[in-house]
């Protein structure tokens, strides 16, 4: 309430707090009813979900189905890898120290030479990737560069072998994903897709403790086992085949985006106070 009368003070609307603070108003009022859970309702209303049931369904331990698939998992050495960005760079190359042999192709030639430098193997296009890996990881921004180096001019999908495994670790649709993994089959090949979105950071990425989220069928989870298990700390394995771990990941992503819009908010506040904000972004960053 305090922030919200300094905030009324300076005449400077602050949305998300204000929501926030109703909720807390009204879920302190003592009245413990079903329509305390006021948000909970509006959105079963409206889309007819139902959260409470959605909450009470069938528990399972994702780590633990995780790990049980990494102790099952075949050996793969052979492993091609597209995207070297902040993350894939990262991820490929703990990849290297861990012992695969990596093939990689990223479009900006600068980074296909630093990783050249430390050992890796570099093409010049997706499909010279594609052509003898075992498992070939995806890792590049979004949806449109998923469908370009998989499907463009001279894309992964032609040059792979049957019976290879696509790890899709970029952040993308659970539709894409399912539409996806329905194309591969149509290739009649045997490819195999596992979704594996993950989450954790530049850092995370180069020491092999991401978090990392997968789905798929059993075949190719206990394909590709190893590789995921080399890239992550955290290892879940969610039930409902590939679409269901992306689905995971824009639960996330929507956290992240209301936190990061909670942050911008609380630095034009800090602004409107005559805070010097950078100022105040390092205290906050150290106020846990």
């Amino acid at each position: 309430s305090y922030v919200m009368d300094t905030a009324k003070a300076a005449t400077f609307p602050l949305p998300l707090l204000a929501v926030a603070y109703q909720q807390l108003i009204h879920g302190s009022s003592g009245v413990i009813r079903d329509e305390s859970a006021s948000p909970l309702k509006v959105w079963e209303q409206l889309f007819g979900v139902n959260i409470v049931d959605a909450a009470s369904q069938q528990i399972y331990d994702a780590s633990k189905l995780a790990d049980q698939l990494v102790m099952a998992s075949k050996a793969a050495k052979r492993i091609g890898f597209i995207g070297l960005g902040a993350m894939g760079f990262g991820m490929a190359s703990h990849l290297l120290k861990s012992g695969f042999s990596i093939t990689a192709y990223d479009v900006y030639k600068p980074t296909l030479a630093r990783f050249a430098a430390l050992g890796g193997l570099t093409k010049d296009s997706p499909e010279e990737v594609s052509r003898d890996a075992e498992i070939l990881i995806i890792m590049v921004a979004n949806e449109v560069q998923a469908e370009s180096v998989l499907y463009g001019n001279a894309g992964a999908v032609s040059g792979l072998p049957a019976g290879t495994s696509i790890i899709l670790s970029s952040t993308v649709s659970p539709g894409f994903v399912t539409q996806l993994k329905g194309r591969l089959e149509a290739e009649c090949r045997e490819i195999k897709l596992v979704d594996a979105p993950v989450s954790g950071g530049v850092k995370r990425a180069a020491d092999g403790t991401l978090t990392v989220i997968v789905s798929g069928t059993d075949e190719a989870l206990h394909c590709t086992g190893r590789v995921l298990s080399a890239l992550s700390e955290k290892l879940y394995l969610i039930k409902g085949g590939c679409g269901a771990a992306s689905s995971v990941k824009m639960v996330n992503q929507l956290l992240a985006g209301v936190h990061i819009a909670s942050a911008a908010e609380a630095m034009a506040f800090g602004a409107r106070l005559n805070l010097r904000t950078r100022r105040v972004f390092e205290i906050i960053q150290h106020a846990r």
